[in-house]
């Protein structure tokens, strides 16, 4: 085979392994995401950075797209559901969103990378959980 022939084929390929890599984060497959690193923050800018033992924020959160669920693990061990809003798809990105117990959250997954964002808005407080996801 040629050598233009064979840089047609890497081509392809990496096109085809792009496209199946951002199909695993489209909604089709449901992703499990971990916790990097968190902020916590409060009115006048006092945030306090660390894991999310740290500030007991949720370690693990498991999108269940079929039940319409997030389901999350707390570095205390303690789990919660909150049901999961329409999801969107745009720029690139899978964007949910939902209401638990008062505090509304917003969770953001970069379909090529898995890389996630997640926050959570209460009362005179915000927590923005940067982390990964990988489909299961």
């Amino acid at each position: 085979m040629n050598k233009l022939g064979s840089l047609g084929l890497i081509l392809l390929f990496s096109i085809v392994s792009v496209s199946a890599a951002a199909a695993n984060f489209d909604g089709s497959q449901p992703p499990l995401c971990t916790s990097v690193e968190v902020y916590d923050c409060e009115p006048g800018g006092n945030c306090i950075r660390g894991l999310a033992d740290d500030i007991n924020a949720p370690e693990f959160i498991f999108l269940d797209f079929k039940k319409s669920v997030a389901r999350t693990t707390r570095a205390s061990g303690e789990e919660r559901t909150a049901k999961i809003g329409t999801p969107t798809q745009e720029n690139g990105r899978l964007i949910l969103h939902g209401v638990q117990r008062g505090v509304g959250w917003s969770l953001a997954i970069v379909q090529e990378t898995g890389h996630m964002t997640l926050t959570l808005v209460g009362s005179e407080v915000a927590i923005v959980i940067f982390g990964a996801c990988t489909p299961v």
